[in-house]
């Protein structure tokens, strides 16, 4: 979030810069509403690691980090993330 508030400060940057929110359940689920795909970022991390991938599918979502790739439904859908989170 440092850097994303950083980078908003630059108005060359601030209109690519994807709307960004610090995860809860509540808000990921809204977000999906909006967005087919959203990525769910680690607090530490660098070069992309640890980065959860959320797809709007048919019937629920694809939750997937790495080579991880787990398919479920709204109810199981904050239990699995925060198993990939560790």
């Amino acid at each position: 979030m440092k850097k994303h508030r950083e980078m908003l400060q630059h108005s060359a940057l601030r209109h690519h810069i994807p709307e960004t929110l610090w995860f809860t359940h509540a808000r990921a689920l809204r977000m999906l509403k909006s967005y087919s795909t959203i990525f769910i970022k680690p607090n530490h991390g660098s070069g992309g690691n640890g980065i959860i991938r959320v797809n709007r599918v048919r019937n629920g979502y694809e939750v997937r980090c790495g080579l991880r790739r787990t398919l479920v439904g709204p109810a199981s859908l904050y239990k699995t993330i925060q198993s990939y989170l560790g």
